[in-house]
């Protein structure tokens, strides 16, 4: 199904078509071609596949083929294949919901941005800074690592150097503060008043798990399948914790950055040099960031001292 969708609004588009029949004679452009028709062989050939699910496993060697051709004219650095190539992966990650980009692909996503940076071409470097807003925005897809989320913020605020064009370091701007608001909102502020009191989210083992003798089989059916479910909570929870651990230090560390910044010192985390109006732009996407999130700076010790 996944497949066929995508098979669907590739055709839709000129984007995969023309990235083939743009490339030229030369080798690196044979090897462009050559690995994009593969992909559309596989798209037309999924719309004939009659297996109605796609195991995870699957779906990754899927995505890795997807992105073959992507990488290769990212490598290419001309700005025609790249900014159709950034094209193609925005198409993948506003797919997430079908499974053809997940959060395993972010890492590659990332390196793939990072690859074409230097790329001085406006239509790339708006692409780059979409990218990196629809990535954070996913709720499947935004990463579960702090020093990926920086990474993402960090090269939003590098397309503000003085190299970019006006429309691009404007672009870049409002990105910043989408981005700043977006870290934020991954901060589950009641979480951590929760742990501060001592609340615990534990709950108690009802009168029913104290039943034993003669259930028999059905009795422990039962109880296998409530120890398995409370396993199954028990993981949830622990992917919570861990992720929201990770989010905290994000973004404590993106204020951080963000006061350093605004006084003119260096960022410790961001991968950023100096921009201009630092100082004020400092100031202004931290202002944005309180009105957004005035529980986060007015509940947390951390953020708020």
């Amino acid at each position: 199904r996944q497949l066929a969708l995508l098979s669907r609004k590739a055709s839709a588009s000129s984007g995969l078509t023309s990235f083939i029949w743009s490339s030229n004679n030369a080798k690196e452009g044979e090897e462009i071609k050559d690995s994009a028709e593969r992909v559309l062989l596989l798209l037309r050939n999924s719309t004939s596949t009659t297996a109605t699910t796609t195991t995870t496993n699957e779906r990754r060697i899927d995505s890795e083929t997807m992105l073959a051709p992507v990488r290769l004219s990212c490598q290419s650095r001309r700005p025609e294949l790249v900014g159709q190539a950034l094209g193609i992966v925005q198409k993948l990650v506003g797919m997430s919901e079908e499974g053809w980009c997940t959060a395993a692909d972010v890492h590659t996503v990332l390196g793939l941005l990072q690859s074409v940076e230097a790329v001085y071409d406006e239509s790339v470097q708006l692409k780059i800074l979409q990218t990196c807003l629809v990535v954070l925005q996913s709720p499947r897809l935004h990463p579960r690592n702090a020093e990926t989320i920086l990474s993402l913020v960090s090269l939003c605020f590098r397309a503000m150097t003085p190299r970019g064009k006006g429309q691009v370091v404007t672009t870049a701007s409002a990105t910043v503060r989408q981005a700043v608001a977006i870290v934020f909102s991954y901060v589950d502020v009641g979480m951590i008043v929760r742990e501060g009191s001592g609340e615990g989210g534990e709950g108690g083992e009802g009168g029913e798990g104290n039943q034993t003798g003669e259930g028999g089989e059905g009795s422990r059916g039962g109880k296998n399948e409530r120890e398995a479910s409370q396993h199954e909570r028990e993981e949830d929870d622990e992917r919570r914790r861990v992720d929201h651990e990770e989010y905290t230090k994000a973004s404590s560390r993106l204020l951080e950055d963000l006061i350093a910044l605004s006084s003119g010192s260096p960022a410790r985390w961001l991968q950023t040099p100096s921009l201009p109006n630092q100082k004020t732009f400092s100031l202004e996407v931290l202002d944005f960031a309180l009105l957004s999130h005035p529980a986060l700076f007015l509940s947390l010790p951390a953020f708020e001292s």
